[in-house]
């Protein structure tokens, strides 16, 4: 299966959220009480009084300086005239203008001194106000628990004074916060009491004001069939009074609710009524705010300098308000739109200052919302220790702050980020814990939401039936809400779902149900994906004709859409489903432009891949290509379709190892300055967005403004190309090592045989697909291609059946059986596993293939898929022509393993560049500390503590210690004769993380010719930032008290000068094996270093065996022989020992392997 979809990027829902609560608070403003002026001229010796009057007048004017100085004056001169009446006026107005520059505490301050004036005086009225606008300023806050005290108090105030209009704002307001603190039932209650009395006394701008509150209580609850229709009420009655200012904050709000329902040109229409209004009522905060939603259209539509330009006015204009909350919102979306152009700079320092603002503030409620964003934004460039530690500080001031719903939807996102880690039991839990608040406040829209996350993570952890039932609810919850997006995402993850369990008219059924809402949205290129599923599906339904015409639409799509992941997998299905009809020029021309597509893929270290639809396995374009020019070679051996294979499966590999890079995390590398990757980076980013831009410059619709012209964006890429030249000239000219890994050039046939091998190498080189084999076998005057009649299934049943021969002999071992029974067991395993390696002989070199070996003195296999398990010195060859007995392969050829032919070039290549050997014989770290207690409760949500329980899962559920390492490296030591001066043993605390960091710091690893690590060593099954190949060293580091896991994207960071860096630890060579991708494990990373070859053990080794055979191994290379060569004899000394047979079983001698060059 080529996909499946995932719940919708987590990194969008922030964004609304934000958008939506402001709204609220900014209508909440509109209607909280105004400034307070004097009954009358005071009289003569009264001067507060007129400064007072002079201050509204300023105020009402906008010129809040002038206001404010005022406003001082009069209170100095009240104080001293110890009028409290007039004190607790100026108070009152002070606080409200320091509460419109959202100067928090200071307004606070201002209100409570007021109100202990008012009551001290009784003035109720004046009590009144000071309680109404204190709760307004905690809810602006979002301090709610103490802005329903407040609404409360004013309330009984305005009750017992019996005022109506002041009962009505007191209610409004309370049902605000009350929805908030997920009180729905009471904030219903309240809105309609308020609406009853404005009713009776025919105050249409209060009814205008309650339509518009439960239009946003609505909208905030996902009801957005419903919230409409309460704006358009309040907008109906706007316009019969004639308010320009209601009207466009209507149109405002109600844009948001047209965009969920997918209204586009309604709401931009509305939003454009708005801003024209705004413009000419001079209302500078609400031009503003609508500017902001207008970008925040412009930048879903792919306008990103049109969204920047909106972007840039909206927070000059806040600026000149010294509006700082909403300086900061304009800076959040000016974040989005420099991010949305690859400039990760400007963008970081626009979030930076937004969360300075919030923190000035000292508003929790929106510092979690900037929190949360911040999460997402690290999330996304793979920052995952930051985003964990944004979450959990955002999600600490959501439960204090008791607001249950933003709490839910922070749940969500940080579920849906364990999820992208493939920590589906986490994002499990996660997802529930935000269904269940979502339940608890009655949401509709969250509970869509946290089912549609909570059925992704079910389906990755294969509880389909769970997960069905969770996307079938998010389906009807999406629809009973309107919430046309989500509801897409429903009807996408089902469908994948069904597709994926084979109950494909189902799944046909629901694909077409997504196909038109996506259709609905009238976006070029928006059903593209769609119908690359649909296509998918109509190929395994054998339905050519329909398949056919179905890819050649979503091929035009994806064109139109621009994006080339999407285009990558446009032609990838087509090119299949020609392939299978007879259409095979076309198919190789679509195969051709699908991989170059491929490989322009940003596959940048700090890339976190995206789980949408067919990019899962973006790879398998490759082995579907290998797999039709096989078949075509069968047809004409003559026509070169061998080489173009063989050069699409090196294409393949190299790609594959960049791949382990990103997903690693790895930010530095062996011998490149920082400054050099970060210009990289930079330089890939803006390529990227500009790429999109050039899209949705061609692909512009009419009536719709053209912000960037092609030309305009194409003379941008042409000048970033230019940029990218010159760095990568730099980078190939001063560190061509990073240049190989980051542009891997697949070596040539001809490469190969006239610069790569020498006389007596041979390479078998197996490309394993999913209903074939292809074996090339590569010689310096030979080479042919072989197809083998065995699929990746059978194949891993094949070499799963050899290994459970070896696997026995382990699984006694581990019991702690006694000797004899050990023996008993090799011996009775042992004729099971040479007739299982005889079949695999004779699959995996057919007899074609063998008299190409005649001549081999050295044999280099390059395993794909399961055959990375299968230990080849161990395959049991033919009798002989005297028709001697059983022999194993490592009896006639040395072994050494490759990733592809190309990797022996770069090794070479590298190996030429090398002026000068390392000097010091010996590195080794053995007998690590292991810690046995359980981690402190403050690891348990960090990433350290996820990732320290998942590598002890992968162990067993502990880390026994290794006390025979030590003699084992001791007795390395000896047999290179390694002068204690070099500091050869680094045993217990001393064989740490820190201490090979330290080493590298120092530039001393360099000064090693070979290293070795005697550890555990963990692979999962799959690589992220999390988890990853790793050597266990001493755990925690004695040195710093942090992870002891030396993982994959430490040792892309380290410079060696290494002969050979020996793994001896368990499981360490086999790396991530998955469908449609290579195994790749610790041993390139260490190449990569600067090693030429790492030897690994591909499972747990025996302690004496693995004495002997490590010592046999540097014994024999001290003495001249080649890696290869000396492994292979330190392996024949154990299987030929004459003193103890039980050595001769392969459990014993076949698990160390060398990885790299052999000679």
């Amino acid at each position: 299966m080529d996909k499946p979809h995932p719940a919708k990027n987590f990194s969008k829902q922030v964004d609304a959220m934000v958008r939506i609560r402001l709204l609220v608070l900014m209508l909440m403003i509109a209607v909280a009480v105004p400034p307070v002026g004097s009954a009358g001229a005071g009289p003569e010796g009264r001067p507060w009084e007129t400064l007072n009057r002079e201050g509204v007048a300023a105020y009402q004017a906008g010129d809040q300086a002038r206001a404010l100085t005022l406003w001082q004056q009069g209170l100095e001169l009240a104080r001293q005239a110890g009028d409290q009446a007039a004190m607790a006026k100026l108070l009152h107005n002070l606080g409200a203008l320091k509460t419109d520059q959202k100067r928090i505490e200071e307004a606070l301050a201002l209100y409570q001194e007021a109100l202990t004036l008012v009551r001290q005086s009784r003035d109720r009225e004046g009590e009144f106000m000071t309680l109404f606008n204190l709760g307004r300023l905690m809810d602006q806050s979002q301090r709610f628990p103490e802005a329903l005290d407040y609404y409360k108090q004013a309330l009984t105030v305005a009750r017992e004074l019996k005022n109506k209009e002041g009962e009505a704002r007191a209610l409004t307001n309370l049902g605000t916060v009350c929805d908030t603190l997920g009180k729905g039932d009471k904030a219903l209650t309240c809105y309609q009491e308020a609406l009853k009395i404005y009713q009776e006394m025919g105050n249409t701008l209060g009814e205008q004001k309650i339509h518009s509150n439960l239009g946003l209580i609505l909208t905030s609850h996902g009801k957005y069939a419903e919230a409409r229709e309460a704006f358009e009420k309040a907008l109906k009655i706007a316009r019969e009074r004639r308010d320009a200012w209601g009207q466009a904050s209507v149109l405002l709000n109600l844009g948001e609710v047209l965009e969920h329902l997918r209204r586009y040109d309604e709401a931009r229409t509305g939003y454009e009524q708005a801003l024209a209004t705004a413009r000419q009522l001079r209302d500078l905060d609400l031009t503003g705010r609508i500017l902001i939603n207008l970008g925040n259209q412009d930048l879903n539509e792919g306008r990103f300098q049109e969204a920047l330009a909106r972007f840039q006015e909206a927070l000059r204009l806040k600026k000149e308000l010294g509006d700082r909350l909403g300086e900061a919102l304009a800076l959040l979306n000016l974040g989005q739109a420099y991010d949305a152009q690859g400039r990760a700079e400007a963008a970081g320092q626009a979030y930076q200052t937004m969360l300075t603002i919030y923190r000035e503030l000292k508003t929790p409620g929106l510092l979690a919302n900037a929190l949360m964003h911040l999460g997402n934004v690290a999330g996304n460039q793979g920052r995952y220790e930051q985003a964990l530690a944004y979450y959990t500080q955002a999600l600490a001031q959501l439960r204090e702050l008791k607001n249950r719903r933003e709490e839910a939807k922070l749940l969500i996102n940080l579920g849906s980020m364990h999820y992208f880690l493939n920590l589906n039991d986490l994002a499990v839990k996660l997802h529930q814990e935000a269904l269940a608040l979502g339940r608890e406040l009655d949401d509709r829209s969250v509970q869509a939401r946290a089912l549609l996350s909570l059925g992704a993570a079910l389906r990755n952890l294969g509880r389909y039936a769970e997960a069905q039932t969770a996307f079938e609810q998010s389906l009807e919850l999406s629809r009973a809400v309107s919430d046309r997006q989500a509801e897409e995402q429903a009807l996408l993850n089902l469908a994948a779902l069904f597709h994926l369990l084979e109950r494909r008219r189902e799944a046909l059924a629901l694909y077409r149900q997504a196909l038109a809402l996506a259709g609905e949205k009238k976006q070029p290129g928006g059903q593209a994906v769609i119908l690359i599923d649909l296509t998918l599906l109509y190929r395994e339904l054998e339905q050519y004709d329909q398949a056919l015409i179905t890819g050649r639409e979503a091929l035009a799509q994806a064109r139109q859409k621009g994006d080339p992941r999407v285009l990558a997998g446009a032609l990838q299905v087509l090119a299949s489903v020609e392939g299978l009809t007879g259409r095979h020029a076309d198919a190789i021309r679509h195969y051709e432009e699908a991989l170059a597509f491929v490989e322009t893929l940003r596959a940048g270290i700090a890339e976190k891949e995206s789980r949408a639809a067919f990019m899962t396995g973006k790879f398998f374009v490759y082995d579907q290509f290998i797999d039709l020019l096989v078949h075509l070679h069968q047809q004409d051996p003559k026509k070169g379709y061998d080489r173009k294979a063989l050069e699409i499966f090196e294409r393949k590999q190299g790609r594959l190892f960049l791949e382990e890079v990103g997903k690693s995390g790895a930010r530095s590398f062996a011998g490149l300055p920082p400054e050099l990757r970060q210009r990289e980076l930079e330089l890939e980013a803006q390529a990227e967005k500009l790429n999109a831009l050039l899209a949705a410059a061609h692909t512009e619709t009419g009536g719709q403004p053209e912000v960037q012209t092609p030309s305009a964006v194409g003379e941008r890429l042409h000048q970033l190309q230019v940029a990218r030249e010159r760095l990568e000239q730099e980078l190939k000219t001063r560190h061509p090592d990073y240049y190989a890994l980051r542009h891997p050039r697949p070596a040539t046939l001809k490469e190969i045989q006239e610069q790569v091998l020498a006389d007596g190498e041979t390479l078998l080189i197996y490309g394993v697909m999913a209903r074939s084999t292809a074996l090339w076998v590569v010689g310096r005057k030979d080479f042919a291609l072989f197809r083998l009649e065995v699929s990746e299934k059978e194949l891993r049943e094949k070499v799963k059946a050899f290994r459970q021969g070896l696997e026995a002999v382990l699984a006694a071992i581990e019991a702690g059986k006694s000797e004899s029974a050990v023996r008993r067991t090799a011996q009775e395993s042992l004729t099971g596993l040479q007739q299982q390696g005889r079949e695999l002989y004779h699959l995996l070199a057919p007899p074609g293939a063998r008299p190409l070996l005649a001549r081999t003195k050295t044999l280099y296999v390059a395993p794909t898929g399961p055959l990375h398990f299968l230990p080849f010195e161990a395959l049991t060859l033919p009798p002989d022509a005297a028709g001697g007995g059983s022999r194993y392969l490592v009896e006639e050829f040395p072994v050494a393993y490759l990733s592809s032919a190309s990797l022996l070039k770069i090794l070479r290549d590298a190996a030429g560049r090398r002026k000068t050997r390392a000097p010091h014989p010996l590195l080794a770290f053995a007998h690590p500390v292991y810690r046995t207690e359980t981690d402190p409760p403050e690891e348990a949500g960090s990433l350290r503590g996820l990732r320290t329980r998942a590598y002890r899962d992968l162990l067993g559920g502990s880390i026994p210690e290794l006390p025979e390492t030590a003699e084992e490296v001791r007795a390395i030591k000896s047999a290179l004769k390694a002068p204690d001066r070099t500091q050869p043993l680094q045993l217990r605390e001393a064989a740490s993380r820190s201490r090979v960091l330290e080493f590298q710091q120092e530039g001393r690893l360099i000064r090693y010719r070979y290293l070795v690590f005697s550890c555990h060593g963990v692979v999962p099954p799959e690589t992220d930032p999390v988890l990853q190949p790793a050597l266990v060293l001493s755990h925690p580091d004695p040195a710093t008290g942090g992870e002891g896991f030396l993982t994959l994207a430490d040792v892309f960071g380290l410079s060696l000068r290494a002969d050979l860096v020996v793994l001896s630890a368990c499981n360490t060579g086999r790396g991530r094996e998955l469908a449609g991708e290579g195994v790749v494990g610790l041993t390139r990373a260490f190449m990569f270093a600067g090693s030429q070859a790492a030897a690994v053990t591909l499972w747990a080794v025996e302690s004496a065996s693995a004495k002997a055979m490590s010592t046999g191994l540097f014994h024999f290379l001290r003495q001249g022989r080649s890696r290869a060569a000396a492994l292979q004899a330190a392996k024949l000394q154990l299987l030929r020992n004459p003193e103890d047979p039980l050595y001769q079983h392969p459990f014993f001698w076949a698990p160390l392997v060398v990885f790299g060059e052999g000679r």
